[in-house]
């Protein structure tokens, strides 16, 4: 009895194992299963997230592009580079997007509830700080259409790019960011002085063959200059002579110039009328006009039959390299301050039923007065056109430079010398600054973003009001540069014209003393600004 009741709890205690070894079985394969759903259900959470967040990001960049906000467009697009190209990885840190997570893919996924799938606040303050440096937002002279070898340079006033100065060896191009293919479109161009005889030399090749008219101009040149720097360290007055002292006078220059038969012939082609016109200055020349895209940069304008052009010579005409010195018109120098106007009609477009693109032709001004040739018809003045039937296509301002050749272009919306406000034939010209619509304000930019962003109804309020912020941060830094740049070129403007005795009486006041960081004086600032733009 007693070995029977042993052997039934041996058997009762192996049985009790068994369950619970199948049990503990039981329980692991459970574990096993509820991690398996666990994990199907945080990858289908994941795959969500990362396609909320790639939808939303597509949006923005979308928004951004149509609303012309390059710079939250490159950090979106940045942080959609980011979300795609990384990969999950438990040492990479899933911060928020506010605190810089947007750096990582868990950072981007990670950024939903606190800033919409944004990028960070100063990922798009760099981003929008670089697209207005990179292209300012008001017509200017284009870093990649114009030849390496001439350089686009404001000296203190950098980053602007309305000055030109060429280079050493033989005549290159710039075009504008913005063209005409439709339209009557004015604007200036102020030719500087060249470079002087020291830099031209200094910069010229070790092997490089002049001609003699030229060689003979370095050569009095070098003289003259060397004369000046004599003359202005006994009067212990510096540098004088140097490229833009505005200082010098005419007849200093005259004196130290030289008396050779040839290089007054030389200059006697290239008198300008400009008060800062020095007689002894002839090394630099410039061509200015107009050019199409497919005009060659490494030629001047006027060189083929993409581009018209006149150069300072004589004040011919050019185009295909034809020259023609009889049109009517004038040669110019540095000071003077020539204006260009094209008119170009396009069928397509619509508009006068009775104009066609044979009326597409190319003036030119010369300090405020027209050029060519004109004719009276029944009372009215006729002609005066340099270029007529010009090829239909859109045509960009275009300068070129040769040897130190510098100008600086003006493309509105105010001018030394304004149009007429109506050309013969009925032409009524507009400055090539509007081209270029100027800058949205930041709340306008923000309520349109939003609108076109369309938010659903559900979306938390601060979501968009992330979404607003970084619209505005954009907008306000664009806002900044384009009051910035509207305010010097009014004052520019001014000087010059005080320079010549003009009227400045339709300038606007002076906007020095408001703040355009955006303080106390910006609202009227702008307010000043955008009203006279769009006038």
């Amino acid at each position: 009895a007693a070995a029977a009741a042993a052997a039934a709890a041996a058997a009762q205690e192996a049985k009790e194992k068994e369950e619970a070894k199948r049990r503990e079985a039981q329980r692991e394969e459970d574990e096993r299963a509820a991690q398996a759903v666990e994990a199907a259900r945080q990858q289908a959470a994941a795959a969500a997230a990362h396609q909320a967040a790639t939808t939303a990001l597509l949006s923005t960049a979308q928004v951004a592009a149509s609303q012309n906000l390059p710079g939250l467009a490159a950090a979106v697009n940045a942080a959609l580079q980011t979300l795609t190209t990384s990969k999950s990885s438990s040492s990479m840190s899933a911060t928020s997007g506010a605190e810089g997570g947007m750096t990582t893919r868990e950072g981007i996924l990670a950024s939903s509830a606190s800033g919409g799938y944004l990028p960070p606040t100063e990922s798009i303050k760099k981003e929008a700080t670089k697209a207005v440096n990179d292209n300012p937002p008001y017509v200017h002279l284009s870093a990649r259409d114009t030849a390496p070898q001439l350089r686009i340079d404001d000296g203190p006033d950098a980053g602007r790019r309305l000055t030109l100065r060429g280079g050493m060896r033989g005549y290159r191009m710039s075009r504008a960011t913005h063209g005409v293919s439709s339209g009557t479109y004015y604007y200036e161009v102020m030719v500087r002085r060249p470079a002087g005889a020291r830099e031209v030399v200094r910069n010229l090749p070790d092997v490089v063959r002049l001609g003699d008219g030229l060689r003979e101009n370095l050569e009095n040149d070098l003289v003259r200059e060397a004369i000046e720097k004599e003359e202005a360290a006994a009067r212990g007055g510096g540098n004088a002579g140097g490229v833009g002292d505005e200082n010098e006078t005419a007849a200093a220059a005259a004196a130290a110039a030289t008396t050779s038969s040839k290089a007054k012939r030389a200059r006697k082609s290239t008198v300008g009328t400009g008060p800062n016109y020095d007689a002894s200055e002839l090394t630099g020349h410039v061509r200015i006009g107009w050019s199409m895209r497919t005009g060659d940069l490494q030629a001047p304008v006027g060189y083929d039959r993409w581009s018209y052009g006149f150069r300072d010579i004589l004040g011919s005409r050019l185009h295909r390299s034809r020259r023609e010195d009889r049109w009517g018109g004038e040669p110019f120098g540095p000071g003077d301050v020539m204006g260009l106007c094209i008119t170009m009609v396009n069928d397509d477009e619509g508009g006068d039923a009775s104009a066609s693109t044979s009326d597409n032709h190319i003036r030119l001004f010369k300090n405020g007065h027209a050029l060519g040739h004109f004719e009276i018809v029944r009372g009215a003045t006729m002609g005066g056109e340099a270029f007529t039937n010009v090829t239909p296509g859109t045509y960009y301002p275009a300068v070129s430079s040769y040897m130190g050749g510098s100008v600086r272009v003006n493309f509105g919306p105010h001018f030394v010398y304004p149009p007429p406000k109506t050309l013969p034939g009925g032409w009524k010209p507009l400055p090539v600054s509007e081209l270029c619509a100027p800058p949205v304000e930041p709340t306008d930019a923000a309520a349109a973003a939003v609108r076109e962003r369309n938010f659903p109804k559900k979306t938390d309020d601060s979501i968009v009001k992330a979404f607003e912020e970084a619209v505005k941060l954009e907008a306000k830094i664009r806002s900044k540069c384009f009051k910035s740049h509207f305010s010097k070129h009014v004052e520019e403007i001014r000087k010059e014209r005080e320079l010549r005795s003009l009227n400045t009486a339709d300038l606007p006041e002076s906007s020095s003393s408001a703040s355009i960081d955006g303080g106390e004086g910006d609202a009227a600032m702008s307010n000043v600004v955008m009203q006279d733009v769009r006038a």
